[in-house]
């Protein structure tokens, strides 16, 4: 509850999108809080969470904020997948960045652009929403020097694949040394 109320306030005072990353948090151990707060108690969904063994690279963050990116990625692949599909969100590493893949299945005729990140967008008025959540994420990836990309394929007639990547770079010990964290 209190995080629709971190989104209003971000909404209302952009300049929270300029707060320092003040924490160093493990990537996956957000999504998974997340996960566990989102799992759907009926049976027409589940989420599922897949990483290497003892995957823990680690990020730096602003407490207030980054939590953001999870929330929305996940609501939105919820609200969106078709009935009795599952949420898939991998993780991954590639050099000094991490790597997280939201994937859902959906349904339309036409492929997600970088529209869905642009402030009031609505790509469905299907569903209920203001437009502002994917706006939110992006601006909150940028915050935290990462990027947010989204990428659809149809899949069958009027089925789409869609994916929400995050990249974001690992703290290093060296940076997390210089940084004073």
């Amino acid at each position: 509850m209190s995080m629709e109320f971190d989104v209003i306030e971000l909404l209302a005072n952009e300049q929270l999108f300029f707060l320092p990353l003040n924490n160093v948090v493990e990537v996956y151990r957000i999504f998974d809080k997340c996960v566990r707060i989102y799992q759907p108690t009926n049976n027409s969904a589940k989420i599922t969470l897949k990483a290497p063994w003892e995957f823990k690279p680690r990020i730096r963050a602003c407490d207030k904020t980054f939590p953001i990116i999870p929330t929305v990625l996940i609501e939105n692949a919820l609200k969106y997948s078709l009935p009795d599909t599952n949420v898939s969100i991998d993780f991954g590493q590639e050099g000094s960045s991490i790597i997280v893949t939201v994937e859902n299945y959906f349904w339309s005729t036409k492929d997600l652009t970088d529209d869905v990140f642009r402030k009031g967008y609505r790509g469905s008025s299907e569903h209920e929403g203001s437009g502002n959540g994917l706006y939110l994420a992006k601006m909150v990836a940028k915050q935290h020097d990462a990027d947010l990309r989204v990428y659809s394929k149809s899949v069958a007639t009027g089925v789409r694949l869609c994916q929400f990547t995050l990249i974001v770079p690992e703290a290093t010990d060296a940076v997390l040394r210089m940084q004073g964290i």
